[in-house]
């Protein structure tokens, strides 16, 4: 998984608003020299249209995607590093130690929204699922994490019949099935946001999900990725198989 945070906040203002937005703040004797050295006369005219528009540009209206882009640390926390003391794999010493090291907070809640998902998977199948397996890749910078027990029904969700369901638990926001407050629960995630923030910041995010109709006896396969932060979606593939036991990775 690879996640590239660029506010637009800290991006400078376009080379055509420069000019204007410093004349704007001018005091009213740099303006009369101004005028005095000989520039233009319409002049004011023109710091009153670019007042008059500026104000409309500052009210923009953005989908949820852009705006948890624009706006991160408020889904995955803070996105600058800083150093903090905390646990980390000392290769020489081939063991974890306690030292300073340097973290991005939110880089971190992305990895573990999928984990997340994984352990809440327990509650579901406490008799199937017995093992997460977390890999990484260091050469592409790909985070795998998968876990057994039987996947996500790989069927038609019966209110969005176009869409399947594992689909739109990794791709849609806000579609969770722990909005039922009355529900006991034991596990993470409330919002709808989940891994779909790791998907939202990620380059490539695919999904394999297995699962044994308990009813039926069959199973299928589902494979589908995203890429380009989320921008683009494959479709879906799905197809029978003979496995007689589920996972999702």
């Amino acid at each position: 998984i690879k996640a590239c945070f660029l506010p637009s906040s800290a991006l400078p203002p376009p080379k055509s608003l420069r000019k204007k937005t410093h004349l704007l703040t001018m005091s009213s004797k740099q303006q009369k020299r101004r005028r005095a050295a000989g520039d233009d006369g319409d002049e004011k005219q023109t710091e009153l249209t670019f007042a008059r528009r500026s104000k409309k540009q500052r009210i923009s209206m953005v989908s949820l995607a852009e705006q948890i882009k624009l706006r991160p640390d408020t889904y995955v926390g803070p996105v600058r590093r800083e150093n903090v003391w905390g646990w980390s794999y000392d290769a020489v010493q081939t063991k974890f130690v306690w030292r300073e090291i340097l973290e991005c907070k939110g880089l971190l809640t992305i990895f573990d929204e999928p984990l997340v998902n994984a352990f809440d998977h327990f509650q579901r199948c406490p008799d199937t699922m017995r093992k997460i397996a977390v890999t990484y890749d260091r050469a592409s910078g790909a985070v795998t994490v998968r876990n057994d027990g039987n996947g996500i029904p790989v069927e038609r969700h019966e209110d969005h019949p176009d869409m399947w369901v594992p689909t739109m638990c990794f791709g849609r926001l806000l579609t969770s099935d722990n909005y039922d407050d009355d529900e006991e629960r034991i596990g993470g995630g409330r919002n709808g946001f989940g891994a779909k923030l790791t998907n939202l910041f990620s380059r490539v995010f695919e999904v394999e999900t297995v699962y044994c109709d308990p009813d039926t006896g069959k199973s299928k396969i589902l494979r589908q990725s995203w890429s380009n932060n989320m921008e683009e979606q494959q479709k879906a593939s799905v197809r029978s198989t003979s496995r007689k036991s589920g996972y999702t990775e």
